[in-house]
């Protein structure tokens, strides 16, 4: 069985707490199985203080490992195998969500890649939080948040949509789900432009899922979704690709 990558955003302004969850989270991860579990901290002075600070275990301190812009080239390929053997890695900042606007966007994109399932301690943001889950690059991204109701003005919406070359984010009614969908498909048809897109479901629930894929293969993503979910839809840049698959 693979581990897991956790996400765990941290606080921006100097002397806040972790959240409770989180620091419940990596505290139980140290006490009842460090030998399973690798703590990834972005700068080593800035992340072991604020180690101490969210009143996690001292003794845990000359664990961390430090993966940043000068570290991650040499670090990932040893992270992404630990996982592959049942580490859970657990991914903190300096301050603020792992993954958006950081490296951690590098490890996510290769978690997903080797099917390697990725979460994240709760954070208020649901849009940030499936950019970050996403993996997808989003230096730039346009958020067009809930679509029009009228059938036409909604048509119309997704087909500017689709052409435009940047990261997308949307949102919807979760009863609106599989026609939203079906409506890409045909327009990945009609127009020859595939892309990637990643759906967020009911993110931060117990039922939790992630579904990775390329317009290509919306019809069998529609056969998965038999319930309702709220959701968040990032589409992918034109022409980015990755390894990512379904899970």
């Amino acid at each position: 069985m693979h581990g897991k990558l956790f996400l765990i955003p941290t606080p921006i302004a100097p002397g806040q707490m972790l959240e409770s969850a989180a620091q419940a989270m990596l505290l139980q991860a140290w006490q009842e199985r460090p030998e399973n579990s690798l703590f990834l901290i972005e700068t080593p002075k800035a992340g072991r203080a604020q180690w101490a600070q969210f009143g996690l275990p001292r003794e845990a301190i000359p664990h961390l490992i430090a993966y940043n812009e000068q570290t991650r080239e040499q670090s990932l390929p040893a992270i992404i195998e630990a996982l592959l053997h049942g580490k859970n890695v657990y991914l903190m900042t300096d301050g603020g969500l792992p993954a958006f606007m950081d490296p951690g966007a590098e490890l996510v994109q290769a978690c997903h890649e080797r099917k390697i399932a990725v979460r994240s301690s709760p954070f208020p943001n649901s849009v940030l939080l499936a950019l970050a889950l996403s993996g997808f690059p989003h230096q730039q991204f346009l958020f067009e948040g809930a679509l029009p109701r009228e059938s036409d003005e909604r048509l119309q919406a997704l087909k500017d949509y689709w052409r435009r070359p940047s990261t997308l984010v949307l949102l919807d009614a979760p009863y609106r789900l599989p026609k939203l969908l079906q409506m890409f498909s045909e327009l990945s048809a009609s127009t020859g432009t595939h892309r990637n897109l990643f759906l967020g479901l009911d993110l931060q629930h117990d039922n939790e899922r992630h579904l990775l894929f390329s317009s290509h293969d919306i019809s069998s993503v529609q056969a998965e979704l038999n319930n309702k979910y709220e959701f968040i839809l990032i589409i992918a840049p034109i022409g980015w690709s990755s390894g990512h698959k379904k899970r």
